[in-house]
């Protein structure tokens, strides 16, 4: 069935993509933030429509569909679910944070600076 085939296949991009956002290959903050914002955004975002027909179809084939088949389309249409909301979440929560990061730390340059300029007075 081209609907458990595509679930599958999202479900298996999904885990992959939470272990690269809970994984970053970056060490510089600055590189990792333009990472989250550009490619991780838009690798997420492109797979918006599949999100929505894999929603929309497993609502229309569970209510053409009966016992054990229903419970099954059911099942995987909220694993995707919760999957993609979790995985949003995570990327807002990570964006949040190094853009936190970053900012702690240019107050943190900001006040050096003040310090070094108290102490040359």
């Amino acid at each position: 069935m081209v609907f458990m085939y595509r679930c599958k296949n999202f479900l298996v991009w999904a885990k992959s993509m939470k272990e690269t956002l809970e994984r970053p290959k970056y060490e510089n903050l600055e590189d990792y933030n333009m990472w989250l914002e550009k490619e991780a955004s838009a690798e997420i975002g492109a797979k918006q429509q599949l999100y929505d027909w894999i929603q929309k179809s497993g609502e229309d084939l569970a209510q053409m569909t009966s016992g054990k088949e229903k419970k099954e389309l059911v099942r995987v249409t909220k694993e995707v679910k919760h999957k993609w909301l979790e995985l949003n979440d995570l990327l807002e929560k990570r964006k949040a944070k190094v853009s936190h990061l970053l900012q702690v730390r240019r107050n943190v340059v900001v006040f050096n600076i003040l310090i070094l300029c108290i102490d040359l007075l």
